[in-house]
C-alpha cells in the first residue's frame, strides 16, 4: 500500500513538472493593437507563443518573431474574443530573448447577434412607426422684376459700385474673380423684354455696361 502511494505521488509530480514551462514571460500587448496580447513559453528547448484577443471580430495577423538565434514570421488567426497558439521551430529557447514585430493586421466584422427564436417574446419596447413623409406643395418662383433699358443705359463707365447698386439695385447674379491686384466683378440684371444686362467692374469701378 505504501509503495503504491509512493509511485502515485511520484507520477503526479512528474506530470506537473512536465507541464510547467522551462521559462516564460507574462502577457504583453501588441503596441499597434493593444487588445491583442501574447506571451512566450519554452518547453524543453521548443518555443510556444500563446495569443489572445479581446476584439469583437476575428483577427488575422502576420508577426515577425526574433531572437539571437531565430528570425521568422508567424501567421496567426484569433477568433473573436478568443485565443490561439503558434509553435515556431526553434533549436533552443529562452522566453525572455524573443520579441515580436507586427507586419500585417486585419480584423473581420463582428459576427451578427443571434436571431431571436420563433415565437419568443422580446422584452424590448417596440419602436413607434415613423410618420409618413409629407411633401410641401410646389410654389412657383416669383418673377424677377425686369429693368427698363433706359435704367441700364444710365450706368456708365467710371461709376462706383455703390452708385450702381443705388441706381438699379442688386443683381440677379454676381461673379467675382480676383486676379493679382485686380478684383473683376460681373453683375447680371434682367432687362425687358426678356434680355440680360451685364455690368462689369474692376476694383469697384464700372468698366462696361451692355445689354445682350
Amino acid at each position: 500500500m505504501l509503495l503504491r502511494t509512493f509511485f502515485l505521488t511520484w507520477f503526479l509530480c512528474a506530470v506537473v513538472l512536465a507541464s510547467e514551462p522551462d521559462s516564460s514571460t507574462g502577457w504583453m500587448q501588441d503596441r499597434p493593437h493593444p487588445q491583442v496580447q501574447y506571451r512566450f513559453l519554452c518547453f524543453r528547448g521548443s518555443l510556444t507563443i500563446e495569443w489572445r484577443s479581446s476584439y469583437p471580430g476575428a483577427v488575422t495577423l502576420k508577426a515577425n518573431v526574433k531572437s539571437s538565434g531565430y528570425d521568422g514570421d508567424e501567421h496567426v488567426v484569433i477568433a473573436p474574443g478568443g485565443s490561439a497558439t503558434s509553435s515556431p521551430e526553434t533549436l533552443n529557447c529562452s522566453a525572455e530573448s524573443f520579441q515580436i514585430t507586427e507586419k500585417r493586421f486585419s480584423m473581420a466584422a463582428p459576427p451578427p447577434p443571434p436571431a431571436p427564436a420563433a415565437g419568443a417574446k422580446s422584452d424590448q419596447p417596440k419602436e413607434p412607426v415613423p410618420p409618413l413623409p409629407t411633401v410641401a406643395p410646389w410654389i412657383p418662383p416669383a418673377k424677377l422684376v425686369e429693368l427698363a433699358p433706359a435704367a441700364l443705359a444710365s450706368i456708365h463707365v467710371g461709376m462706383k459700385r455703390e452708385e450702381v447698386l443705388r441706381t438699379i439695385g442688386n443683381p440677379m447674379s454676381k461673379l467675382a474673380i480676383p486676379d493679382e491686384n485686380e478684383l473683376v466683378e460681373t453683375y447680371r440684371y434682367p432687362v425687358s423684354p426678356g434680355r440680360t444686362g451685364i455690368v462689369r467692374l474692376s476694383n469697384g469701378t464700372v468698366t462696361e455696361a451692355v445689354v445682350q
